[in-house]
């Protein structure tokens, strides 16, 4: 929504290692390597805090690795709507 940023923790999300030596090699920012490869994060579901216990269980219960990586937060900012902390 409007007035809204996704605030993601960078220390929850693990760089797959495939991820850190093509940094390396190509000198590309951290920025810009979750811009343009995402960087395994994969799919990434929003919803409501209240529903996180039990999408995490039912992830985990159909045999799914999934983990909080951030929240959406309140924001005066157009862009950009991501930031990573």
């Amino acid at each position: 929504p409007d007035n809204t940023i996704a605030r993601i923790d960078r220390n929850a999300v693990v760089l797959p290692s495939i991820f850190q030596w093509l940094q390396t090699q190509a000198n590309i920012t951290e920025k810009e390597m979750f811009r343009t490869f995402n960087c395994g994060i994969g799919m990434v579901l929003i919803l409501d805090q209240k529903f996180e216990t039990p999408v995490l269980e039912f992830l985990s219960s159909m045999g799914e690795n999934a983990w909080v990586i951030g929240t959406i937060v309140s924001s005066d900012e157009a862009s950009p709507f991501v930031q990573f902390v």
